[in-house]
Formats: C-alpha cells, sequence, structure tokens
C-alpha cells in the first residue's frame, strides 16, 4: 500500500506541476524529441534488486512507429543474481506489446499493453510463466533533447505464486545528436527498485 501510495503521489504532482508551468510561459513540454513515436533500437545494462537476490544484466528494446500515434513495442532480457548458496538464478524474459500516445498542451499521454514469457532457474530449479503489463504515463519534453516520462503500471506472471505487482518507472532521455541518445531508467515496485542504463539509435 505504501509503494501504491508513493508512485501515485510522484505522478500526480509531475502531471500536476506540467500545466503550470506551461501556463507560465516557460518551454512547451511537447516542443523537442521524446522517444515517443521514434524508430529506435536501444541496448541496456539492467539492474533490480528483489526476492532477496540482487540480478544484474542486459536488455534490448524496439520501438517501431506503426502510424502517428501508435507504436510497436517489443524488448527482451536476460539477467543473473550473485551466487547464493553456490549457485546464481538466471531469468530471461520476451514481451511485446503496442503503446498508444498523444499530444496535449502540457505533454505527451500514452498507454502500454504487452504480452511476454518469462524463464527462471536457481541450480537444478526451473520455472516459466507467460507474463502481461499495463501502465499508463506522460512524456515532458524539458528541452528540446531531453524529455522524462514517468509511468505506473500493473504486472503479473500468471504461474507464479504472490500475484501481480503495481510498479512504477520513470525513463529519461537525451539525444545527443539525430540518431544516438543516453536513456537512463529508474523504477520501484512491491517487490524492490530497479536502473537501467544505455542509449538508443534512431532508425
Amino acid at each position: 500500500m505504501k509503494t501504491k501510495l508513493l508512485l501515485s503521489a510522484v505522478v500526480l504532482a509531475l502531471c500536476a506541476s506540467a500545466p503550470a508551468a506551461f501556463a507560465q510561459g516557460s518551454t512547451s513540454l511537447t516542443t523537442g524529441r521524446g522517444l515517443n513515436g521514434t524508430d529506435y533500437i536501444s541496448p541496456t545494462y539492467l539492474y533490480s534488486n528483489g526476492d532477496n537476490l540482487d540480478y544484474s544484466g542486459v536488455g534490448f528494446r524496439l520501438n517501431k512507429t506503426l502510424r502517428h500515434d501508435f507504436d510497436l513495442i517489443a524488448t527482451t532480457g536476460f539477467t543473473r543474481s550473485q551466487r547464493v548458496a553456490g549457485a546464481r538464478a538466471d531469468s530471461s524474459d520476451f514481451d511485446a506489446g503496442v503503446r498508444w500516445h498523444t499530444t496535449t498542451g502540457w505533454g505527451r499521454p500514452f498507454a502500454e499493453a504487452t504480452l511476454g514469457y518469462n524463464w527462471w532457474k536457481y541450480g537444478a530449479t526451473r520455472d516459466n510463466s507467460f507474463t502481461y503489463a499495463f501502465s499508463t504515463g506522460v512524456e515532458l519534453q524539458l528541452t528540446d533533447k531531453f524529455s522524462i516520462a514517468p509511468l505506473v503500471g500493473y504486472a503479473d506472471a500468471t504461474s507464479y505464486g504472490g500475484g501481480g505487482d503495481f510498479y512504477g518507472v520513470l525513463r529519461t532521455n537525451l539525444w545527443l545528436d539525430d540518431r544516438w541518445s543516453i536513456r537512463v531508467n529508474f523504477s520501484v515496485s512491491e517487490d524492490g527498485n530497479g536502473f537501467g542504463a544505455g542509449f538508443a539509435w534512431a532508425f
């Protein structure tokens, strides 16, 4: 419950500040280039802590514009935990879905839905599950090259115990030129926190 309240407060504060900044004549929060509606691929370093284990690894994201307000999104990742009792936990996943997004006077609201699959193993123990996630947020253009996108969502792995998980993510992106950008993401959930850092190449 504390996590849900914290995520709600963060997103509401960011969304409430956006119209005020726009009304005061500051730089438009939609002027410039974000990641929604952009064709790109992005390798990313991943770190998370949860289930009493710390995981690190690599991920890969593809974003492909289907039309001006609709994107295809696909992600894959592989992470491994620290050694515990002589073995490591490995987790691999693949997700694909869609993102709807639009532009308003104060930002670019969006909603995402994905389906996927997760493989997990620790020593001789193996498990796997279908996964799904729904999220919504807003992309805010702080400068013509730098944007942030806070979002909240819900994810579940249908075959694992414990039910689903509410989570929040802050995505940041800084374009270095027309092709390359730096991406840094921070996440918080009921099971732990996460961090991602990488780059995007627009095509």
